[in-house]
């Protein structure tokens, strides 16, 4: 709360090192591992869209494989798409009711977080070296 106090907590399943994105409405983005394990026991990673009211997953959407080494971070367009990149090389736009919306393969894992240019052009580096630059 803007006191200070704890409005509530969502266990994730296990660990994530993506930073939120906050929606217009408060609604809470964040990457983390899916729960139960894949059958490789690698667990794939998902997007969770959270509520801002109590902490419940409005939905959940796949993005790939997760590994020790995913940092990357979701970051939002301006029409509510939202960006993140994974450790299987591809970048996901997911829409905001969690559809996925496009991927593109890089030729590397992408571990960064993406910036979006006054235009709408998604800009986001991978593992190959190089820099993309995605119209949304």
């Amino acid at each position: 709360s803007p006191q200070g106090a704890l409005k509530w907590q969502k266990q994730l399943g296990g660990w994530s090192f993506s930073t939120p994105d906050i929606g217009a409405d408060g609604t809470v983005y964040v990457s983390g591992p899916q729960e139960p394990l894949s059958d490789s026991g690698v667990p794939d990673a998902v997007l969770l869209s959270i509520s801002p009211a109590d902490g419940s997953v409005k939905w959940t959407a796949p993005v790939g494989t997760w590994t020790n080494s995913d940092f990357a971070t979701p970051i939002m367009g301006s029409d509510g798409t939202l960006y993140v990149g994974s450790a299987d090389g591809q970048i996901y736009a997911i829409g905001a009711d969690g559809s996925q919306r496009w991927t593109v393969q890089t030729g590397g894992a992408v571990l960064t977080t993406g910036a979006i240019g006054a235009d709408g052009t998604l800009y986001i580096g991978s593992d190959d070296g190089n820099l993309y630059a995605l119209g949304p």
